[in-house]
């Protein structure tokens, strides 16, 4: 059966520009993944773009007797089909792309044979539920599927990434945990996709005899002994083929002083770019953000700026509008709306936004609509790819999840939270799997972790005492901490796909990475929490009321 492996290289990479020609282990990264990727003779072809811009590459390819074809910059999936144009129906693409090294002759060869043993039309790698280093990536397909994706692909998205329409056409199976290994080594990082991916490779080759040669796992395993990445990973769901991790990093806290039990204030510049980072290394996929948060956009911006865009989601807001009145005219209305909009873009360096809420749930119907229908444009014309909404109320939150326009609903919730327990809210949401639900406010903003002292003074609430009960619980369920007992409450709720925590130093970051490897609550166990706590006076549970309530 004739094999065509077929890795995919350019030189206007965004995050690190001319990547594929930077030197490692004496040659440059495409000549190398290229060399690794035949290392048991199979034939290989590199598909690059036909940009002046890229003549350099094609000049290197040739100068180290490699095969390429060159094809059009933007439709990636044209140039496989030119590389595989005089192959039967019936042969096999492997895909790899230039900028993940680790793969040689042996993965390939592995990959092929469960391929052929699956019975399916696509096989592949999945980070990181195969276990693999992320990085470890590769497909596996007939001719024939892609021809047929050629034919039928018409979208920018199934064009540039080759392989959409396959995956949503064909039989599909992925490679599973410990096929090839005996150790998960998800939590590791392979691919060069930025200046600090370049140099973490860079040393992993150095003082390799053959870097052609040694296998995949002798790589891996030098990476691994590196320990630069913390073993310890948020755990995650994958919801509708989508990773999602358990915690999201909150940044309020990063771009002011925010929070009842906040002692640190605002982190310096510095120290906010430690914490985004590290949380990318504990295997957060997603960072919530907001117009309204101070400084939080533009110190994410400068951490993505530096080639981390592609590791991280980011969900952001739409600015609360307070100076926007229901009156005003429709184009004023929606110039606000732009203005919020192609500014987050801005401020996080971001072509078009993955998430964004409404701050406010009313804006979804008030303003004459025009907010709303003005975000429904900006979707459709891609600057946005999600629309969601950032609720405070169960009611709000039933009216969210009932609207098919909405695909990701934050809400406030904790232990001491019983509106939800009465709501209807949870029961809607077993009917739309699809939706993203993000829960804030797992600390009542610290309050739960927080001496009595720090407590708002509301008539009928005894600080001390409820202190103490959940104190008791902590010791009656086996937990570390409050603060241990509050997070597995709220992961104990089948239906929540991640909790927001606001982080002010590193350390705290550790801490709760930490406590996220502990088991959530059984439901039988959130029950006891539910029957020991009761129902607390509702000026607690809304940050807004604590002084006014006094």
């Amino acid at each position: 059966m004739k094999v065509l492996i077929v890795i995919q290289a350019r030189m206007g990479s965004t995050r690190l520009p001319g990547k594929a020609l930077l030197p490692l282990a004496g040659m440059p990264i495409v000549v190398l993944c290229a060399r690794r990727a035949a290392s048991r003779g199979r034939a290989v072809v590199v598909a690059i773009p036909e940009n002046a811009s890229d003549d350099v590459l094609a000049q290197v390819l040739a100068d180290a007797g490699l095969n390429f074809i060159r094809g059009p910059s933007e439709d990636v999936l044209k140039r496989f089909v030119q590389a595989t144009a005089d192959l039967p129906a019936e042969a096999l693409v492997v895909r790899l792309t230039a900028d993940n090294v680790f793969p040689d002759g042996e993965f390939v060869d592995g990959l092929i044979e469960e391929f052929l043993k699956s019975g399916s039309q696509y096989f592949a790698t999945r980070s990181p539920l195969d276990g693999l280093p992320y990085g470890m990536s590769a497909e596996v397909f007939r001719v024939e599927s892609l021809r047929n994706s050629d034919r039928e692909a018409t979208a920018i998205h199934d064009r540039e990434h080759v392989t959409p329409w396959i995956k949503r056409n064909v039989s599909v199976q992925y490679a599973i945990p410990a096929l090839w290994i005996d150790r998960t080594l998800s939590h590791l990082r392979s691919t060069i996709d930025n200046l600090d991916d370049y140099g973490r490779l860079a040393r992993v080759f150095s003082g390799v005899q053959d870097p052609v040669e040694i296998g995949w796992r002798g790589l891996c395993k030098r990476l691994e002994d590196m320990r630069e990445v913390p073993f310890n990973r948020v755990p995650y769901k994958l919801i509708e083929e989508q990773v999602h991790s358990t915690m999201t990093l909150g940044t309020a806290q990063i771009g002011m002083a925010y929070g009842i039990a906040n002692v640190e204030g605002m982190p310096t510049e510095q120290s906010a770019e430690r914490i985004i980072k590290r949380a990318i290394d504990f295997g957060i996929t997603s960072v919530d953000c907001a117009r309204a948060y101070g400084h939080a956009e533009r110190r994410l911006g400068n951490v993505l700026r530096q080639g981390f865009a592609g590791q991280i989601s980011v969900i952001t807001k739409l600015s609360p509008l307070d100076s926007s009145s229901a009156t005003d005219p429709e184009n004023a209305l929606r110039a606000a709306v732009d203005a919020s909009v192609f500014r987050s873009c801005f401020e996080l360096a971001q072509p078009r936004l993955h998430t964004l809420l409404l701050h406010r749930w009313e804006h979804r119907t008030s303003h004459r609509g025009i907010i709303w229908n003005r975000l429904l444009e900006l979707r459709s014309e891609g600057v946005i790819d999600k629309l969601g909404a950032s609720v405070c109320t169960p009611e709000a939150a039933i009216e969210a999840i009932s609207d098919p326009e909405i695909e990701h609903i934050q809400l406030p919730f904790n232990l001491l939270d019983w509106r939800w327990r009465r709501s209807a809210f949870w029961g809607r949401a077993e009917k739309r799997p699809g939706v993203i639900i993000h829960i804030r406010s797992a600390l009542l903003q610290g309050l739960l972790v927080a001496p009595p002292e720090k407590w708002p003074k509301i008539p009928g609430v005894d600080a001390t005492f409820i202190g103490r009960q959940l104190d008791d619980l902590c010791g009656r369920l086996g937990r570390e901490s409050r603060l241990d007992l509050s997070l597995a409450y709220v992961r104990g709720h089948e239906r929540v796909t991640s909790v927001v925590l606001g982080i002010d130093t590193v350390s705290q970051l550790s801490e709760s990475v930490q406590l996220f490897q502990r088991p959530a609550l059984s439901v039988a166990e959130c029950d006891v929490v539910d029957d020991c706590v009761g129902q607390v006076k509702a000026a607690l549970l809304d940050p807004s009321q604590w002084y006014r309530a006094a």
